[in-house]
């Protein structure tokens, strides 16, 4: 939640690489340009797509969490 979840693919690019394509809702705390996580991803060069709204198949992963 909040800033946490720049910690967290932090966390996630340390122990395990930053991934090549993340996918991922959108949410305010994502979305800042000021963000830890925005600045994660720009740091990581990572691809990115936002799913969109109410589109749980987009993302198979979404179904497992």
């Amino acid at each position: 939640n909040g800033e946490k979840v720049g910690y967290s693919l932090s966390d996630f690019i340390n122990e395990y690489g930053a991934p090549e394509h993340l996918t991922y809702d959108g949410a305010v705390v994502q979305m800042g340009s000021k963000t830890r996580f925005a600045d994660n991803i720009r740091k990581h060069e990572i691809k990115t797509h936002i799913s969109g709204p109410r589109r749980p198949n987009e993302n198979p992963t979404e179904g497992s969490i």
